[in-house]
């Protein structure tokens, strides 16, 4: 009988070890994706409308850089460099010929005017705080 129960507890808890398994690093929520030549970065869907990416291609590398732009005022958020070493290493990406990268992270400091409302500044806030989903979905 002991035998039986051991049986069952091995399967059930390989069972989930496989099933955290898979290769898919798209995230469960909605979002937007920003395509690379070296891979897909995934950002929260809620930020369509305030999200603009610009995209620089360097010698094996590629900087995305990511700002909120509110009224017309564009404000960095952060840069992500996939390739180059260029600020902290946050996580990988892999592109379709599965070959994998290192993602780097540069955070910029926000310097908020008096055009920019309280209610504007918790947003621009959230979305910088938001690269926290865009590591976790490099990381899946």
């Amino acid at each position: 009988m002991k035998r039986v129960i051991a049986s069952i507890l091995l399967a059930v808890m390989l069972a989930g070890v496989f099933a955290g398994c898979g290769e898919s690093k798209t995230p469960a929520e909605p979002s937007i994706s920003i395509t690379t030549q070296y891979g897909i970065l995934y950002f929260p869907e809620k930020w369509e409308g305030l999200l603009k990416t610009t995209q620089v291609e360097g010698d094996d590398s590629v900087e995305v850089t990511f700002s909120a732009v509110v009224r017309d005022i564009e404000m960095p958020l952060f840069i992500v460099t996939i390739g180059a070493e260029n600020g902290v290493l946050i996580g990988t990406i892999r592109d379709d010929a599965k070959v994998t990268r290192n993602v780097y992270l540069t955070s910029s400091e926000i310097v908020f005017d008096e055009s920019i409302t309280a209610e504007e500044q918790r947003s621009i806030l959230a979305m910088q705080e938001d690269l926290n989903y865009l590591i976790d979905s490099l990381n899946k």
